[in-house]
């Protein structure tokens, strides 16, 4: 399928990164931000549908592969950071600021997800390891020239507006599409499957450990990210590599499928939401709305399933209208400013259209 995204990042001047150097650091950082969660994964399926229990080190094998991956992650930063503040040109004010950003952070990385020391908190864990993968998926792109997302190629407040509410709407029915149609075949599967099949018997929240919501939040936060960079940042940097399309898509699912595993077999229609959301990215090479659309239709999907199911249908229907409303105005608003500019096609259109 083609694609919208250019062979060099346009405006920076710098030429096309070498082929082998994006695909090695796509697979490593791959690795690094997925492993320990498939790792889980693998553990509790194993456990969940085949029976299987686990002697205690192999039960805590996955706590190992969570500091393997922050310290890796760590030195990765470390030194792309380091090549940073040797590079000339550099702004000298910049480099103490790095150095003690880092040093601070190390600190703290090292004490919480790495060495599990008493005075770090446990419910800091998550969120140092959610900002040590942004923050080393944002330096390998840096690192490359590439920038996270396109630039904005039209001025008016309004049709930017516009275009973001479609494209974070867009992400959001991507997510909805995938999760409806794996619940859809969980609760099937229950009824009519056969029973050696492995299905979820249990409610999302119970399966995947979520027992308060000061943690839902810490795992939500991780979540966005953690998929943002295997679905975003790993196909941008495919991509770039020219690599096959049907590659990307498959590396990207495969680790989807895998941490959605708790689903049992239906888990497989995960790959949907993958895809899609890859296709998006690499068509719109946005990454404000792919973020937001999965952060909002989680925050949704929680807030739902607070309310019983009575409640759930007055409250979609609300959601609904409130959607088409925003859409309208924004609509208008794009419309009427792009006739005062003496466009003749709808502005919110526009920024695909140039691009």
């Amino acid at each position: 399928m083609p694609t919208s995204l250019p062979p060099a990042v346009p405006g920076t001047g710098h030429p096309v990164p070498p082929a082998p150097g994006l695909t090695a650091d796509a697979l490593v950082l791959l690795v690094l931000a997925s492993g320990p969660t498939v790792c889980q994964a693998v553990l509790y399926c194993a456990n969940r549908f085949a029976g299987l229990t686990w002697p205690p080190p192999a039960a805590h094998l996955h706590t190992g592969a969570w500091a393997a991956a922050a310290v890796l992650q760590l030195l990765w930063l470390a030194r792309l950071l380091g090549s940073r503040i040797t590079t000339p040109g550099r702004i000298p004010k910049q480099r103490p600021v790095l150095l003690v950003s880092l040093a601070v952070f190390g600190a703290l990385v090292t004490a919480g997800p790495v060495l599990h020391l008493p005075v770090m908190a446990a419910s800091t864990e998550p969120v140092l390891r959610t900002v040590l993968l942004a923050w080393l998926a944002r330096e390998v792109c840096r690192r490359h020239h590439l920038p996270l997302s396109r630039p904005v190629t039209t001025r008016e407040p309004s049709v930017r507006r516009h275009t973001a509410f479609r494209q974070t709407s867009t992400v959001a029915w991507y997510c909805l599409l995938g999760t409806t149609a794996t619940t859809a075949a969980v609760l099937a599967l229950r009824r009519l499957g056969p029973a050696w099949l492995p299905v979820m018997r249990t409610d999302q929240l119970s399966a995947i450990g979520i027992d308060s919501p000061a943690a839902l939040l810490r795992a939500l936060a991780w979540t966005v990210v953690q998929e943002g960079v295997v679905i975003a940042v790993v196909s941008l940097l495919l991509h770039t590599a020219r690599r096959p399309t049907a590659q990307i898509y498959t590396l990207i699912a495969v680790p989807e499928v895998i941490f959605h595993a708790y689903f049992g077999a239906p888990a497989v229609l995960m790959a949907i939401y993958a895809v899609l959301c890859a296709r998006f990215y690499l068509h719109h090479h946005r990454l404000g709305p792919l973020l937001l659309g999965h952060l909002l239709y989680d925050l949704a999907g929680v807030l739902a399933g607070i309310w019983p199911l009575p409640y759930r249908i007055p409250l979609g229907i609300a959601t609904g209208i409130a959607y088409a409303l925003t859409d309208r105005r924004l609509a208008a608003m794009s419309y009427s400013h792009g006739r005062l500019a003496g466009e003749t096609a709808p502005p919110e259109n526009t920024e695909e259209t140039r691009t």
